[in-house]
């Protein structure tokens, strides 16, 4: 018990100090933890340099030329090493694409993904990610269109900087130019993105992410909420030291028969056998 009421003070440490960490829990206060689980942080670094890959920049849309702000997205491959540290599961029947895949033009992805509560239920949301490229395409195209009316458009001819004013048809060539270039981009990984962006969507959903972090932020360590079992309370429990034992019987019996490593058969003492050996293998550790 004392182990247990340690591990839920720190994790009430870091919910305190959310100037300095990225708390990712839904509640401002610890809620009930079941006799059989614990609560505790598990520390996860995100990379904040985007040539690593945990991160992206994220660009201001619609600005010629292309600029940045302070904000950062968490990649797929940043998000998986949260959803790790705080015990995610996916249901691999329901995580998968779920359009009938007759417009070529069109993706659908799904994905239904659960994490444990500290009381010891699971929780699970579903979410999913459409990519169109008939609707990209033409925001793309109002966008191009909206920056060359009120700036122009600035390109390199033959090695020199030129605008070019809307209306004009070297204009209208470049629009056409940088939307195939931008649109050959998107049908080249519109699954992938259709595949990641609802597995994002799931794990922000579940632990309360933020759409993007400035980089002073993503220097702060995330701090995840993991539920697992109390081995110190199953050990000093005969009760439920036993209810372990039974189903792990029940499970090799199941798979491999009622026949034990030396040949023998489990009996019905096979349960306080195992409590037994338990036992001495722990007075012989202390």
């Amino acid at each position: 018990m004392r182990q247990r009421a340690k591990r839920t003070k720190q994790f009430s440490y870091y919910l305190e100090r959310k100037e300095h960490f990225n708390v990712l829990f839904p509640s401002e206060q610890i809620v009930p933890v079941s006799s059989l689980l614990v609560l505790s942080p598990e520390i996860v670094h995100i990379d904040p340099d985007p040539i690593n890959g945990d991160v992206y920049h994220l660009q201001e849309r619609g600005k010629q030329p292309a600029g940045f702000r302070d904000e950062f997205v968490i990649t797929k491959r940043g998000l998986e090493k949260i959803a790790r540290a705080a015990g995610i599961r996916f249901d691999p029947k329901y995580t998968r694409r779920s359009d009938d895949g007759r417009n070529p033009r069109r993706v659908e992805f799904q994905a239904v993904g659960s994490i444990q509560k500290p009381d010891g239920s699971w929780y699970s949301v579903c979410r999913s990610k459409e990519i169109h490229l008939d609707v990209i395409e033409q925001e793309l195209r109002d966008e191009i269109e909206s920056a060359a009316t009120s700036e122009g458009l600035t390109t390199e001819i033959q090695g020199e900087q030129r605008r070019l004013a809307y209306g004009t048809e070297e204009c209208a060539r470049e629009i056409t130019r940088r939307i195939a270039r931008e649109m050959l981009k998107r049908r080249k990984n519109m699954v992938a993105t259709a595949d990641s962006g609802a597995y994002s969507r799931v794990v922000r959903s579940l632990l309360n992410l933020q759409t993007s972090y400035s980089h002073d932020e993503l220097h702060r360590p995330f701090v995840v909420p993991s539920v697992a079992l109390d081995l110190d309370y199953v050990f000093n429990h005969n009760w439920v030291r036993d209810a372990f034992i039974n189903a792990e019987l029940a499970s090799v019996v199941s798979i491999f028969g009622p026949v034990r490593d030396d040949g023998s058969v489990f009996t019905e003492n096979a349960t306080d056998n195992l409590r037994k050996e338990a036992q001495e293998g722990e007075n012989k550790k202390a």
